[in-house]
C-alpha cells in the first residue's frame, strides 16, 4: 500500500460510514469548501502523514508508515454541546478497533478546543498505520 492508496481507502471508508451530516458539510483536504452561512454544524477532515520506518530487512523489506487523521467538529456557539458530543461519538465509533484493507486505526482521541469566531470546536485525532513490502531479487 502507498500513501495515495491509504488516503483513498481512509476517505472512502469515512464517507461510507459517516451519515450524521450531509456530505456537503465535510471540508476535505485541498477541496474547495464554503463554511455554512446558516450556522449549521460542519467538519474538517484531514490526513497527515507522520513517521515511517523499516520493520524488517532482507529479500523482503517491510516498511511501516504512520499517520494521523484529524477531524475538527464545528457547531454554532451558544447552542449547548449535545450536537458536538453526538458527532464526536459518531466519528470515533467509525474508527475504533477497525482494520481496513491494510490500514490499522488506533484509539481515537477527542479534545474540546472551545469557542472561536462563533464556533464551538472539538478536535478528534485518529492515529493509523499501514505497511508496505518491497521484495528484492
Amino acid at each position: 500500500m502507498n500513501y495515495e492508496q491509504a488516503r483513498k481507502a481512509i476517505q472512502g471508508f469515512f464517507s461510507s460510514n459517516f451519515t450524521a451530516l450531509n456530505a456537503n458539510k465535510i471540508a476535505w483536504d485541498n477541496v474547495a469548501f464554503q463554511i455554512p452561512k446558516t450556522k449549521e454544524a460542519w467538519i474538517r477532515f484531514s490526513i497527515q502523514n507522520n513517521i515511517s520506518g523499516y520493520k524488517s530487512f532482507g529479500k523482503s523489506k517491510l516498511t511501516r508508515r504512520e499517520g494521523i487523521i484529524f477531524i475538527q467538529i464545528f457547531t454554532p456557539e451558544n447552542t449547548e454541546t449535545l450536537q458536538a458530543s453526538q458527532l464526536t461519538d459518531s466519528i470515533t465509533s467509525i474508527f475504533e478497533t477497525k482494520l481496513l484493507g491494510g490500514v490499522t486505526f488506533q484509539s481515537p482521541d477527542a479534545r474540546e478546543a472551545g469557542i472561536s469566531e462563533g464556533w464551538f470546536q472539538i478536535n478528534i485525532s485518529v492515529p493509523f498505520y499501514f505497511d508496505s513490502i518491497t521484495t528484492y531479487s
